[in-house]
């Protein structure tokens, strides 16, 4: 609950508008998941909520641990499963977030689409895994990207509810600067997500130079056509100053040949740009590119003024990786 949402109940629960920041305080800075532990509520007010009220609903089922990434299987209270991922990068510690039970994008190279789609996470899901998480490692996570299971704006009220906790200076108080949101590319949601001022970065799932191409990796996706994602990605860019990033899944013989990079090259001026090594799961047969292939596309984008990067997904021992959550392993 907001703030605002929370003081409303108080008085109804025999407790004083200020007890709602106290709460706030104790789910969101100490990670607290049971009511009695709120020692500095009123024996009332804590009784009153612990009978009708709960901090959370996940459970830990298991948790897998590398070098570069920890995996942690998530069941919720209805018994679907869900994953959420911790990375390592120097002294930044990322969590990603999922946001729905399975997809319904089918993506060919995802594990996740592969699923179908169950349904939406609630806010208190999508937060959960944030204190379950942060806990379970005991360190402070710095950075929240939305790239987990599903897709992040077709969960749109619950999704944007739940940055505004994440941002909120009662909540997790982590910045804007610091979340990131990906989308497979529903157009008029990243546009409706201008007006509400949260001014996030955004990854856009592109993964092609044209919508034939486009259509061939993401089926699903093509409910817009590739020149109205751009044009809805720039607006956003515009309107928000936030970072616009293109994602595109490197994949021989489908997406990387000569004439793709040409072609690509023209329509993503302006942005930033993340080359991604295919991960291999079970959803797919396709086969990465090579090191070479994107070492062309890295130099030619250089050559071209686009500033380009080549993302090394964490976690991809763990099966944790862009692309194979929902697993189970």
């Amino acid at each position: 609950m907001a703030l605002a949402e929370l003081e409303a109940e108080m008085p109804k629960l025999g407790g004083k508008k200020f007890s709602a920041k106290q709460i706030m305080k104790w789910i969101y800075s100490k990670s607290a998941r049971d009511i009695n532990l709120m020692t500095d509520l009123s024996v009332e007010l804590r009784k009153n909520l612990a009978e009708s009220w709960r901090v959370g609903s996940l459970e830990t089922v298991n948790v897998k641990k590398s070098e570069t990434a920890n995996k942690y299987i998530l069941r919720c209270a209805d018994g679907n499963r869900i994953e959420s991922v911790l990375m390592f990068f120097g002294t930044r510690n990322t969590i990603c977030l999922s946001t729905q039970v399975g997809c319904c994008y089918g993506c060919e190279f995802c594990y996740t689409g592969k699923m179908g789609f169950k349904r939406h996470l609630t806010v208190s899901e999508i937060l959960d895994q944030i204190n379950l998480v942060r806990t379970e490692a005991g360190i402070k996570i710095n950075n929240i990207v939305f790239m987990g299971m599903g897709e992040p704006l077709a969960n749109y009220d619950n999704t944007v509810k739940s940055i505004r906790l994440i941002n909120a200076s009662e909540g997790f108080n982590i910045g804007a600067r610091h979340i990131t949101l990906s989308t497979v590319g529903l157009a008029d949601k990243l546009t409706k997500l201008i007006k509400e001022g949260l001014n996030i970065n955004i990854s856009i799932s592109l993964n092609a130079p044209n919508d034939d191409v486009r259509r061939r990796i993401m089926p699903a996706a093509m409910v817009f056509e590739m020149k109205e994602l751009l044009d809805a990605s720039r607006k956003y860019q515009a309107a928000t100053a936030a970072d616009v990033t293109l994602e595109y899944v490197m994949i021989k013989n489908v997406n990387d040949t000569i004439e793709c990079l040409e072609e690509f090259i023209k329509k993503a001026r302006g942005f930033k740009v993340n080359l991604i090594t295919l991960n291999k799961s079970s959803a797919c047969e396709w086969e990465p590119s090579s090191e070479h292939r994107i070492h062309i596309w890295l130099k030619r984008m250089s050559e071209a003024k686009l500033i380009g990067t080549v993302r090394r997904s964490a976690g991809a021992e763990l099966n944790a990786a862009c692309g194979q959550l929902g697993s189970g392993k």
